[in-house]
């Protein structure tokens, strides 16, 4: 349906063939003429891709609509307006895609909201505040994705990295050879 309402000039689109574009493939709010846009074609799009929430106007922008668009995709977050970013709105893309991290004021961001990041998304560690950057926090990344071991301070970089190293390891070394050659 995207195709077709990007072809269709906007003299033959209607507010009720926009709806159903928009319910069917949500990005379509991209080729709906500015004055259609409503706020229940906008729920439409975003509900079926939250990054749609891009394409609708800042008026209608609304705490309600983007954190709908946030739940349908957390990196929506990135198209929220800083006015709308309330730390609910936030946790819920964070819990949807870690990354999303990115996109979170620091003024927003807990322990809780960043340890719950890094879990999903190892490598959102690099959007930790230093102040947040806690052990804790840290061997969460650190468990998912050794590599991140060089975002830890150098004040944890130990405790972590001995922390890390003992659940991790390397799960063939303990196995012969002979069973470790068959893989």
């Amino acid at each position: 349906m995207e195709s077709s309402l990007d072809r269709m000039p906007d003299a033959l689109k209607t507010p009720e063939i926009c709806h159903v574009a928009v319910r069917g493939c949500g990005r379509t709010i991209a080729y709906v003429p500015e004055a259609m846009k409503t706020a229940d074609i906008c729920l439409a799009a975003v509900q079926n891709c939250g990054r749609a929430i891009v394409h609708v106007p800042e008026a209608l922008k609304t705490h309600g609509l983007c954190l709908k668009a946030v739940e349908q995709d957390g990196l929506a977050l990135q198209f929220v307006p800083n006015g709308l970013m309330t730390a609910v709105l936030c946790m819920s893309a964070v819990l949807r895609a870690g990354w999303a991290l990115e996109h979170v004021p620091d003024i927003v961001k807990t322990e809780e909201m960043c340890l719950l990041a890094v879990q999903s998304c190892p490598q959102a560690l690099a959007h930790v505040p230093g102040g947040l950057r806690t052990e804790a926090v840290c061997l969460a990344a650190v468990r998912e994705d050794a590599g991140c071991l060089a975002l830890v301070p150098e004040a944890l970089k130990e405790i972590v990295s001995d922390s890390a190293s003992g659940r991790l390891g390397n799960p063939c070394v303990a196995l012969p050879l002979s069973i470790g050659t068959v893989f």
